[in-house]
């Protein structure tokens, strides 16, 4: 189901989680600047589409970090949406199977470092939040206060 956006050159603009599978954590609350952890509630992106078409729910990217994931060989790859205070990261398989994708429009493009360690994903965003995503559990994001990458 995912892989079809993947495909089609689009990601689901479904604030939230969305995994290969069809599995969906629709973001509910959470804030970066406060710290307040992130609250998700489970759906599924065929459950999401019968409201919304495809095309109302694809949203254009631009890439613009790609890492590879040694332990996995697949990727992770962040970006911008279409409408600027979008951003994305991803996660694909060494075969370019889309594992899961997080879009959300509260905290700017994903554009400025990414990296990745020990199985968590370390993204900032053009305003300065820190992302840490479990590789294997995305659903489990969390804000740093830190900068990860100590500048």
């Amino acid at each position: 189901m995912l892989q079809k956006y993947w495909e089609n050159g689009v990601i689901p603009g479904i604030e939230g989680i969305t995994f290969q599978n069809g599995k969906v954590f629709l973001y509910l609350d959470g804030d970066c600047k406060t710290k307040t952890p992130f609250r998700f509630r489970e759906t599924t992106l065929a459950n999401e589409e019968k409201d919304y078409s495809f095309e109302n729910m694809s949203m254009e990217f631009d890439i613009y970090i790609e890492v590879i994931h040694e332990e996995s060989k697949g990727s992770v790859v962040c970006g911008e949406c279409e409408m600027g205070n979008q951003g994305f990261v991803l996660f694909k398989n060494k075969d370019n199977v889309v594992i899961w994708s997080l879009f959300q429009s509260f905290a700017n493009p994903f554009l400025n470092d990414l990296k990745i360690e020990n199985n968590l994903i370390y993204v900032s965003t053009e305003i300065q939040y820190f992302f840490e995503i479990p590789i294997y559990n995305p659903e489990r994001l969390s804000c740093v206060s830190k900068n990860p990458w100590n500048y």
